[in-house]
This record gives C-alpha cells, sequence and structure tokens, in this order.
C-alpha cells in the first residue's frame, strides 16, 4: 500500500509552501499515531535521501482521527493513500512531496485452519486488495 504525506493547503501554503525539503521538514509537525508510529520518519528518511531524521510530532491514535488532525490544519501526516484520495482530488488536502511514496507491505493473517470460508476469505480479500492496491499504483495520484 502507498503512503503519501498530506497537509491541508491553506497550512501547506503557510508553512511548507514548497512542499517537503530537507530545509523544512524538522519545523513542520507531523501527525502520528502513537510513539511506535514510525511511518513519518521513514517517510522523511525516504523522502530526503536521510539516514537519521528527528521530528516534531503529535499523536493521533486513530488512522481517521489523523486524516481529520490534517484537515484542521494541525500538520502533516503520512498516510495510505486510498484513505485519502477522495480529499487529494477535491482540493481539501495537498500532497506535500508528490514526487514519492512510501511502499507499505500489507499481510493478512488467519488460523491455519481447514475452512472453506475461510479460504474464500482469503480469496476474496486477496484478489480485491490486488485489484485495489494496482489501481492506486497506476492512478494519476500514484
Amino acid at each position: 500500500m502507498r503512503y503519501v504525506a498530506v497537509a491541508e493547503p491553506d497550512y501547506a501554503a503557510r508553512y511548507a509552501p514548497d512542499g517537503l525539503t530537507p530545509r523544512n521538514f524538522h519545523q513542520v509537525p507531523f501527525i502520528a499515531f502513537n510513539r511506535k508510529d514510525s511511518l513519518q520518519m521513514e517517510f522523511v528518511s525516504s523522502a530526503m535521501r536521510l539516514k537519521h531524521v528527528a521530528l516534531k510530532q503529535l499523536y493521533v491514535p486513530s488512522s481517521e482521527g489523523q486524516v481529520r488532525a490534517v484537515l484542521a490544519g494541525w500538520g502533516v501526516s503520512v498516510v495510505p493513500e486510498l484513505q485519502v484520495r477522495e480529499h487529494l482530488r477535491s482540493g481539501r488536502l495537498v500532497n506535500m512531496a508528490p514526487d514519492h511514496s512510501l511502499p507499505v507491505a500489507l499481510f493478512w493473517h488467519c488460523w491455519n485452519l481447514e475452512s472453506a470460508v475461510l479460504d474464500a476469505l482469503t480469496k476474496a480479500l486477496t484478489t480485491a486488495s490486488a485489484l485495489a492496491l494496482d489501481a492506486v499504483a497506476s492512478s494519476p495520484a500514484g
């Protein structure tokens, strides 16, 4: 799944008019899930080609809450592109690093049981997610 860095347009224009850069990322508050959430640092490290990154972070322990916090102008967050696609299309959010995304591997964990229902669910889930994620990879926003 592709993760992107997003901000509310007025916030972005005021605090990072050129998007995230090696000169400004450390001044912009990032909204993370909790102290164990390293996606923000991984994104910045990868986008800026830096080995060590220190960020100002606010914590919102909900992926939906993180998006609401970004929409309210609290800062920047690295979230699944699928989750914010409509906000990006409508202009309610802007991509702060449009030339970069962070790929995050997804895993499906389930009991190792012989179950026709579980097998059907696993097949449906993996097929649908492959189609959805392929659509993301080939979309103009991606």
